[in-house]
């Protein structure tokens, strides 16, 4: 199983992001991975990047590939 990085914005509608590189082995990898401070600075980068401007961060935190895949295809059944 692996793990991905998910971002969820501080927004009405709830807007989210996901970085798909790198892909974790477990939760406590990705989760360590994501407390580094370089790599914080990096994906705030990465962010800005993207949408052009800084956007409320409500939290980060690390998913199961499957679980995002299941969700992203209006699956009911987690």
């Amino acid at each position: 199983m692996k793990w991905l990085i998910v971002v969820v914005f501080n927004t009405m509608v709830g807007d989210a992001y996901l970085f798909t590189n790198p892909e974790f082995d477990s939760r406590e990898e990705c989760m360590t991975y994501i407390q580094d401070p370089d790599i914080k600075m990096g994906m705030l980068i990465k962010l800005q990047m993207e949408y052009g401007r800084p956007k409320p961060i409500r939290f980060v935190n690390c998913m199961e590939k499957d679980i995002i895949e299941k969700l992203m295809n209006g699956e009911q059944d987690l």
